[in-house]
């Protein structure tokens, strides 16, 4: 299979016509298909384009296969898995499941690398 780059830029007058526009598509959900065995961080910065500063300072949730991630340098996605990307979430909801907050520890039975499906192998 030959892996092919591309670059979609969107021009809209208004940032809130932008908006109004992609939320449909934004909030069902869509596909990218993209290398596999690599760590969240690499597939957002490297394979998508991401700015690393844009990652640490606006994903601030993140979920692989249903399970809250607090690192995502050392997270790996593999074939088949589902990445859930999200900002900042309102309440006490949103700050447990924030990456790396200080409430993270009531969710470390439900958090990924925390059990034996998180491993390699």
């Amino acid at each position: 299979m030959v892996e092919e780059k591309f670059t979609a830029t969107l021009i809209a007058a208004s940032p809130q016509r932008a908006a109004r526009l992609f939320m449909p598509i934004l909030q069902g959900g869509f596909e990218i298909r993209t290398r596999t065995g690599g760590t969240i961080q690499c597939i957002l910065c490297e394979d998508i384009g991401i700015s690393a500063d844009y990652v640490e300072e606006r994903i601030k949730t993140l979920f692989l296969n249903n399970r809250p991630v607090d690192d995502i340098k050392t997270a790996v996605v593999r074939a088949g898995d589902t990445l859930a990307l999200s900002g900042a979430m309102p309440g006490l909801v949103g700050a447990t499941l924030r990456r790396g907050g200080t409430l993270a520890s009531f969710r470390s039975t439900i958090s990924y690398g925390r059990g034996p499906e998180d491993e390699d192998g």
